[in-house]
């Protein structure tokens, strides 16, 4: 069996190769004769999957190892009865700390109160519930819009995205369907922004073309917006660097990037092409995680909870330094090459579950515990 391989999909050539030869490719293949004669094809997001790369190929299964579908063409794929599946779900709870992590950075960084806010989430999926959860538990008041599972009839209590425009925090987590009844295509421009809130918090970790970064500015400048973070962005990796002036905290698309998050990618697809290839599955890939710097952190008395959440969590994840790594883009004379590297070479990255929290306050335990952490009594 030959598989191709997308090099960045984390510990892949030591789970993989259990089951063929393997030929490796960096985020796009230069010469697609190697597909020709392969069976599998493992890439991430930055790969378009679609006839013009598989046309006149072998390809039987094809796996991306990172969550959503839209660089798949669906139909081709279904047409010449191509398995495929994706990692859904994967970087869900990195993508939720990375907008947790925000919040209190701003917070900190602007001196300002988090309690009592109202968060808006547009899309309750795997990374909306996930936000939910961890935001009540700072004390938030949450609203959630996702017209798709209201349609379902999922038990839940929905509102108008007008409602969410309300919001003091506006944070998106939506697919991007280019058309359609529920086309996400540009659903941040004048329009909705011209509703909200004054002052408002705007985050977007979902894809860069649900919102229109002209309008975004246009907000950011008439004061509606007072703080704006973007970890994607319109034309990626090809990013209009402009923007960034404007945005309090930037990022390359590397929300869902932790190193817990990759290995679980690799684990979910690896799992699906042992069943699909009824192969045995030999290794456990989270098994191969290694052990995290920070180990235990201990929290009792408090002035400030805030404050010290933000503390113990810039130990484990200083998103400053992500932002700050993405800015020296400004003085680079290849804006995708730098793009890229960043997303490529992105820092092993941990989850707070990683971190044990040593207390005796039950509400501090349950704070600690509903945002991610592990419980040490």
């Amino acid at each position: 069996m030959k598989i191709v391989v997308d090099s960045n999909i984390l510990y892949a050539e030591k789970v993989f190769s259990e089951y063929g030869d393997l030929f490796f490719y960096k985020n796009k293949i230069e010469n697609r004769d190697v597909l020709k004669d392969a069976d599998v094809l493992l890439c991430r997001s930055t790969m378009k999957v679609n006839k013009d790369l598989l046309e006149g190929t072998n390809i039987k299964f094809v796996a991306t190892a990172t969550s959503g579908i839209e660089h798949l063409d669906i139909g081709f794929l279904n047409e010449r009865k191509i398995e495929f599946c994706d990692a859904k779900g994967s970087n869900s709870n990195s993508v939720a700390e990375y907008v947790i992590a925000a919040l209190l950075e701003l917070s900190h960084r602007y001196n300002f109160e988090l309690t009592g806010k109202t968060l808006g989430i547009v899309g309750w999926g795997c990374v909306g519930k996930k936000v939910e959860k961890k935001a009540k538990a700072l004390g938030l008041n949450v609203l959630v819009n996702d017209p798709p599972l209201e349609d379902k009839q999922v038990e839940k209590d929905f509102v108008p995205l007008d409602d969410i425009l309300k919001c003091d925090i506006i944070t998106l987590h939506v697919p991007l369907n280019n058309e359609g009844k529920y086309k996400t295509l540009d659903l941040f421009n004048n329009e909705k922004f011209s509703k909200m809130k004054k002052g408002s918090i705007f985050i977007n970790t979902s894809r860069g073309k649900v919102v229109n970064e002209n309008d975004l500015i246009d907000a950011i400048k008439n004061n509606v917006i007072s703080y704006a973070v973007l970890d994607v962005w319109q034309n990626e990796p090809d990013i209009n660097i402009d923007i960034l002036k404007y945005i309090n905290i930037a990022t390359p698309h590397i929300a869902g990037h932790s190193l817990d998050a990759k290995a679980l990618g690799t684990e979910m697809i690896l799992d699906k092409f042992c069943s699909y290839f009824n192969f045995q599955k030999r290794i456990d890939v989270l098994k191969l995680l290694p052990e995290p710097n920070i180990i235990e952190e201990e929290v009792n008395g408090y002035a400030n909870l805030f404050e010290k959440l933000h503390n113990i969590i810039v130990k484990i994840y200083d998103i400053n330094k992500d932002d700050l790594n993405f800015r020296k883009i400004i003085s680079q004379s290849n804006i995708k090459e730098y793009f890229n590297y960043l997303r490529n070479n992105y820092w092993p990255r941990r989850e707070f579950y990683n971190t044990s929290i040593k207390t005796t306050n039950k509400e501090l335990k349950n704070v600690f515990e509903q945002i991610g952490f592990n419980i040490k009594l």
